[in-house]
């Protein structure tokens, strides 16, 4: 039996300036939640298998989060995606929709697979949007996060 949950939350890329993640986004036609709002999701398929299982709710760890929810190119790696303040609103939405949630990590991408894209993710490149994300950052962890 496991002992922690391991989720992947990623968010919806938006161009440099425009409108905020759609934080409360409707499920879909099979009931889920995708964005970051796929952390809804998870939960319910967590509380199910604890429950079916009768464990108690185990701690949740997010292994991956950030903008590039549609690809990892051009307009979708958090170089061009990332908006001011999204890091903030992505750690509290998962805040709330994964209440044992321990820790989350912000995923950069650096293998064949991913377009071998470092330079467009990790945040101390500060390239394009990424000195926000970068600045948001060390705000959160100024702020005891």
């Amino acid at each position: 039996m496991p002992h922690a949950w391991s989720e992947h939350v990623y968010g919806d890329p938006i161009t440099s300036g425009g409108p905020p993640e759609p934080w409360g986004e409707p499920v879909d036609s099979h009931g889920y939640r995708w964005q970051i709002n796929v952390a809804d999701t998870w939960h319910q398929v967590n509380r199910a298998v604890e429950l079916e299982n009768g464990i108690a709710p185990m701690d949740v760890w997010v292994t991956e989060y950030n903008t590039a929810a549609r690809g990892v190119e051009g307009a979708n790696a958090p170089e061009a995606s990332y908006t001011s303040g999204w890091m903030f609103n992505a750690l509290a939405r998962m805040a709330v929709s994964l209440p044992t949630l321990r820790g989350a990590c912000w995923f950069v991408g650096d293998a064949e697979a991913h377009n071998n894209s470092w330079a467009t993710f990790a945040l101390h490149e500060r390239r394009g949007q990424l000195a926000n994300a970068e600045d948001d950052f060390y705000d959160l962890l100024d702020a005891g996060f």
